[in-house]
């Protein structure tokens, strides 16, 4: 995957090993903040170590997890925290530990302590359950409430690491979906083509399928539901082409209070 040098995570090089300094990752904004967030590959075998090393260099105290490790009969993601038989795991020279856990019906919630050079920081570790193997999750409400539980536990202003297995598809999803919740909240309109051509400004690929664009757009009527008003839906890369009011009349509509994600 071809990652723009502008955003992309670097870490510190190791002085033995060329290239070192590589990891699949794109810092990407938050809704306020710029590089909030970073939208990252699911750790291979190969990049465990240097997962780790991002979450260590960078400060990370949160992280979202939207697969499982085994999907389809294939590896999506390295397992980067204990077996549950083990009390610690060890990748170059950071040592991981589980703290807690806990299990709920859509999602886990573990804390890690995570141990490098006598100094250790303690991550929140959120992994999404439902997502199905094929398209999207059946609940647009399940993942909305998942998406407002990590930002509840972001931990100081510090960046949120979110990952899939590619960190494109369902990473660009949840951090769409993390905007969409507080745009609509603080306004009236909302522009989801204009959000996804942003986020795949900052990441390729970022919302990867028609799909995940359709869910999109059905979290944002369970959010419009729930809000209780009318919005207006526009797409202002159109409405800049475009000199009147009547013109946005006809590419904005609004969407009527009862209408609700299926």
């Amino acid at each position: 995957m071809c990652l723009d040098n502008n955003n992309r995570v670097k870490l510190q090089p190791e002085v033995t090993l060329a290239g070192s300094d590589y990891i699949n990752a794109s810092f990407v904004s938050g809704y306020v903040c710029p590089n909030e967030f970073i939208a990252t590959q699911g750790p291979l075998a190969s990049t465990v170590a240097d997962f780790w090393r991002m979450i260590w260099e960078t400060g990370t105290r949160t992280i979202a997890m939207l697969t499982q490790c085994y999907e389809k009969g294939r590896i999506r993601c390295h397992k980067y925290w204990p077996e549950d038989n083990k009390l610690m795991t060890v990748f170059s020279d950071i040592l991981i530990s589980k703290v807690s856990e806990e299990v709920y019906p859509d999602w886990t919630v573990r804390t890690l302590k995570v141990e490098r050079h006598g100094q250790y920081i303690l991550v929140n570790h959120f992994n999404y359950t439902s997502w199905p193997e094929h398209g999207v999750p059946e609940s647009c409400s399940t993942l909305i409430k998942f998406v407002k539980a990590v930002r509840a536990h972001r931990h100081d202003n510090t960046t949120i690491v979110v990952h899939c297995s590619a960190g494109v598809g369902r990473t660009g999803v949840f951090i769409a979906l993390d905007h969409l919740i507080q745009h609509v909240r603080d306004h009236d309109f909302v522009d989801i083509y204009g959000l996804v051509a942003e986020l795949r400004s900052e990441r390729m690929c970022m919302v990867q399928n028609l799909a995940q664009y359709i869910f999109l757009h059905q979290s944002t009527l369970e959010l419009i539901t729930n809000k209780g008003q009318s919005i207006w839906f526009v797409n202002y890369s159109a409405l800049e082409k475009m000199d009147s009011l009547d013109a946005m009349e006809a590419v904005g509509f609004r969407t009527p209070p009862d209408i609700k994600c299926e």
